[in-house]
Order: structure tokens, then C-alpha cells, then sequence
């Protein structure tokens, strides 16, 4: 599925009709559902997992080549409404 990564939208087959249609970035956090159709997830999901679990802390997958200053803003604005910040250590 790494393939997909540089397209402007996706359509995921299966068993003949179209199972999913999107942007990369949208099909890609599908991940159960693409594992469901045998299909492989990229290694940064597989390492975004492995760090969830290893650190029981939420990661957040990006595109950081293509990140715009909005998106960045809507990232962090999420992340601090779900997880608040109680105090930042330098």
C-alpha cells in the first residue's frame, strides 16, 4: 500500500467492487478494514502501532513533507483538546 502514498486519491477493490475511495492519507488510517482485505499497511502505521503500544501514548500519523501550517494547527489543536497539557518541561 506504500504505493499509494504520492497519488491523489485511492480506489481500494475487492471482490470486484470498489470497497474504499479517497485520499491516500484517508484510506491508509483504515487499517483494520485493509488488513481485513489482505492488503499490507505501510511500515509507519506498523511503527506508529508498535509505538502505541510500546509507550501506551497516542501517535499521530502525518504527512510532515506535505504539512501545511493549517493542518499543523488542526493537528495540535486536537491533540491538546484530547490529551490536555498541564505543564511543559525544557
Amino acid at each position: 500500500m506504500e504505493e499509494v502514498i504520492g497519488a491523489d486519491r485511492v480506489i481500494v477493490m475487492d471482490k470486484g467492487q470498489v470497497a474504499m475511495e479517497g485520499k491516500p492519507e484517508e484510506i491508509l488510517l483504515k487499517e483494520k478494514e485493509l488488513i481485513k482485505m489482505q492488503l499490507d499497511i505501510p511500515f509507519t502505521l506498523k511503527l506508529k502501532n508498535e509505538l502505541e503500544e510500546m509507550y501506551q501514548v497516542p501517535v499521530i500519523p502525518c504527512d510532515v513533507i506535505n504539512l501545511t501550517r493549517t493542518d499543523a494547527n488542526k493537528i495540535l489543536e486536537e491533540a491538546i483538546e484530547q490529551y490536555p497539557v498541564s505543564g511543559i518541561e525544557m
